[in-house]
C-alpha cells in the first residue's frame, strides 16, 4: 500500500500490530513519565497511535501537567 510506504518513511512502525512486549515497554515507559512525543519516537508511531493504544489499554500514565498561559 503506497499510503502506508509513506507513512513508515517517518514513522517505521506505523500499522504495525502491537506485539505484548510493547505493550509492557508503553505502559512502563508512559507510567514512568516519558511524553507521548518520546513515546512516538522510541515506538516509531504517531502520537495518536500512541494516544489511542494508552486509550485501548486504559493506562493511567504520569504526565507533567501542560502549562498554564496566563491570560
Amino acid at each position: 500500500n503506497p499510503y502506508i510506504k509513506k507513512v513508515r518513511q517517518k514513522h517505521p512502525g506505523a500499522y504495525a500490530s502491537w506485539t505484548e512486549d510493547d505493550d509492557r515497554k508503553l505502559e512502563q515507559d508512559c507510567r514512568s513519565g516519558v511524553s507521548i512525543a518520546e513515546l512516538a519516537n522510541l515506538f516509531g508511531r504517531t502520537r495518536g497511535a500512541i494516544e489511542s493504544r494508552i486509550k485501548k489499554l486504559n493506562l493511567k500514565c504520569w504526565q507533567e501537567p501542560a502549562p498554564v498561559e496566563p491570560e
